[in-house]
């Protein structure tokens, strides 16, 4: 009995553009995510460490936190970011509030992110 072997053929070019397709629109997705992602983090960070500095040694005005926050923005290479950082001094201690927007571009339509994130200075 013979036996009869088949050829394996590999993709069509239809179906490996359909798969470059949805690659790209994945990758121009991420392109676009990823920094944003990254400067959450850095915020999250900088506001972590402001806690922690208060925490060691506690801040007596409202100009130090500033000065603090804006050392870190700029060590961070994140200059332009200090307008979205403010800082109120009341009663019981300081809180500073970090708040931005963000717009993420998708093919056809844009999605807004909101950044907010607050902490209290006891």
């Amino acid at each position: 009995m013979a036996q009869t072997t088949k050829k394996q053929q590999g993709a069509s070019p239809v179906v490996l553009l359909i798969i470059l397709a949805i690659i790209g629109v994945g990758v121009f997705i991420g392109i676009q995510y990823i920094p944003q992602k990254m400067e959450r983090g850095s915020v999250d960070t900088i506001l972590s460490n402001i806690e922690k500095d208060h925490a060691s040694t506690p801040f007596s005005s409202k100009q130090e936190i500033e000065s603090q926050i804006a050392n870190k923005l700029n060590i961070e290479g994140m200059n332009d970011m200090l307008d979205n950082f403010t800082v109120k001094e009341e009663e019981n201690g300081f809180v500073i509030k970090a708040k931005y927007d963000r717009e993420l571009n998708l093919i056809y339509t844009k999605k807004p992110v909101t950044y907010e994130k607050t902490i209290i200075l006891q």
